[in-house]
């Protein structure tokens, strides 16, 4: 979504590490133009036993795009951390985003 916005019409992330490289991803994230998300769709899944930052940064995260009009989710999973959330995550995704889902 970052750097190819057209590429998909929806996005599903894992636990976005949006603090990584000195937070390289929430940086390229305020230099988009909402014109690259017009009719996109996120979800984004956390594990509730993330470190606070991370939940911090997903939360922000998820207020930006939908300040940018973007049609997101974000589920905090319980008792999952960063490691784990990833299988459940992509599930949620394929059920959520799939064009036969979004109808």
């Amino acid at each position: 979504l970052n750097t190819r916005p057209n590429a998909f019409s929806a996005y599903g992330v894992a636990s976005p590490s949006l603090w990584w490289n000195d937070g390289y991803l929430k940086k390229s994230l305020e230099k988009q133009s909402p014109d690259d998300r017009d009719g996109k769709a996120v979800i984004m899944v956390v594990g509730g036993e993330e470190k606070a930052f991370m939940l911090s940064d997903a939360k922000l995260a998820q207020n930006w795009f939908l300040q940018q009009g973007v049609e997101s989710e974000l589920r905090i999973l319980p008792f999952m951390n960063h490691g784990f959330v990833s299988l459940p995550a992509l599930t949620m995704a394929l059920e959520t985003l799939l064009p036969e889902a979004r109808k």
